[in-house]
């Protein structure tokens, strides 16, 4: 594991796409998971509308990836990536202060796409960046980097308890976009 790691922090962009990768999973993410409480006590509506906001979260992810495939790899895989890793937090806060659930599905649905591009991009950055005999290895510390995500979703469950959904979800979505900036403009 520590070689692992010591060979991903060699690579040029690999320590950027890995740290962003961490906050998206802890900070960006577990939105996901509080969205039957923001469904249920903010947008005051029921399984059908919940069960239509998260289809819309994955039209988009779906809409992404096959706009990203069509491209047939000729994408400025850095800018796409900081592009996606900019903009769905960014999105996910104006999300927070929306009441309109007709509203929310389309914020989702562009939301959806950005986290295709992340999801895409994240791993193509880190294959192109590894040396190919430590691919492997590398891919194997992304997968661990994901893996940060329970961390994440008992952070925002604590702080939806004590500060309400739509505030633990902005707060989590301004304090990715503060931290994620620095990093998405090196890549």
């Amino acid at each position: 594991l520590g070689a692992g790691f010591r060979e991903a922090w060699r690579a040029p962009t690999m320590p950027a796409v890995l740290v962003v990768t961490i906050l998206m999973n802890v900070l960006f993410f577990p939105y996901q998971h509080m969205l039957p409480v923001f469904a249920r006590d903010v947008l005051r509506v029921g399984p059908e509308w919940l069960g239509a906001l998260i289809a819309a979260d994955g039209l988009g992810a779906l809409l992404g990836a096959l706009a990203i495939a069509s491209r047939r790899g000729f994408l400025p895989h850095g800018r796409l990536f900081a592009l996606s890793v900019l903009v769905a937090p960014f999105l996910l806060l104006a999300f927070t202060t929306l009441r309109w659930p007709w509203a929310c599905l389309l914020l989702l649905v562009v939301i959806g796409a950005c986290e295709s591009g992340f999801a895409a991009m994240q791993s193509t950055l880190v294959l192109l960046s590894a040396p190919e005999a430590s691919r492997g290895g590398a891919m194997g510390i992304l997968s661990a980097c994901i893996g940060t995500q329970p961390l994440g979703t008992l952070w925002i469950g604590l702080l939806a308890t004590t500060a309400g959904v739509p505030l633990a979800m902005a707060a989590n979505a301004a304090l990715a976009l503060a931290l994620i900036l620095p990093l998405a403009l090196s890549l």
